[in-house]
């Protein structure tokens, strides 16, 4: 077992495998996020919110995991790539897009306030 997804020079097995540090990440940014939602005032957070959440949550977790990681990390340029574009086109859109509406708003009048 290793902690995360690394290139090796063993050959590629299906057989799945267990990267503590993938769900490691995925468990404190769902945490976070969770932490945020029920900070927001009751109805603000909406059901789009709730989906793309859920989504970006899969989206990273399919990019980092197995088997995408691990084919990405040593053994198919290809595959790096795809991880690259399920990470910043797919996952990170949906994870902002999660963010509570009110939440948003709070930060962009903070910022205004900064001389």
């Amino acid at each position: 077992m290793t902690w995360w997804c690394a290139a090796s020079d063993a050959a590629w097995q299906w057989t799945w495998r267990w990267y503590p540090g993938a769900w490691l990440a995925i468990g404190l940014l769902l945490f976070a996020y969770l932490r945020l939602h029920r900070q927001a005032e009751p109805g603000s957070v909406s059901t789009l919110s709730r989906v793309s959440l859920v989504a970006g949550i899969v989206a990273l977790w399919a990019a980092i995991d197995w088997p995408i990681g691990a084919l990405g990390a040593g053994y198919l340029s290809w595959v790096h790539t795809v991880q690259f574009l399920l990470i910043s086109l797919v996952a990170a859109p949906l994870l902002l897009l999660a963010i509570p509406r009110r939440r948003i708003e709070d930060c962009a009048r903070d910022a205004r306030r900064q001389p």
